[in-house]
């Protein structure tokens, strides 16, 4: 996943130079492209999932477990 998030990150970099080198009136920004935008958020969610699995179990619910 990140790997893809990089791989666009990339691409629109290079978007957002042409822009400037073409001197656009309005160059576009990170937020414009929705590729980009929804790779992050997936890598987000992917990452939550991750973090939330390898939380350890708090006393109660060990004590519950017994």
């Amino acid at each position: 996943m990140e790997k893809r998030l990089a791989r666009r990150r990339l691409l629109v970099q290079k978007e957002i130079v042409w822009d400037k080198h073409s001197k656009v009136v309005e160059p576009r920004e990170l937020a414009d492209f929705k590729n980009y935008t929804k790779a992050k958020q997936m890598v987000a969610t992917y990452s939550e999932k991750i973090a939330n699995q390898s939380k350890p179990l708090s006393n109660t619910e060990m004590y519950e477990m017994r």
